[in-house]
């Protein structure tokens, strides 16, 4: 069917990196990643995830650590 699954928002740092983590959790065979629309515009690219979705994803036994903001491109899409 497919491999690929592209989460986006806007800034990549709340709740695309949380999407990310979850389908990574339940669909472990996918290839799965998030970017922005607006990561570079926001100046976000390479931060990591927002401290409140830091805490928020752990009440879901989350781990959001290691994650850098991208800007959504061509290419992941």
């Amino acid at each position: 069917m497919f491999n690929n699954i592209l989460i986006v928002c806007v800034g990549n740092i709340c709740r695309s990196p949380t999407g990310e983590r979850a389908l990574k959790r339940i669909l472990p065979t996918k290839n799965i990643t998030s970017a922005g629309i607006a990561a570079e515009k926001s100046r976000l690219i390479g931060k990591g995830a927002d401290d409140m979705a830091l805490k928020i994803a752990s009440r879901y036994e989350l781990d959001l650590n290691g994650h850098q903001s991208q800007q959504l491109t061509t290419e992941l899409c």
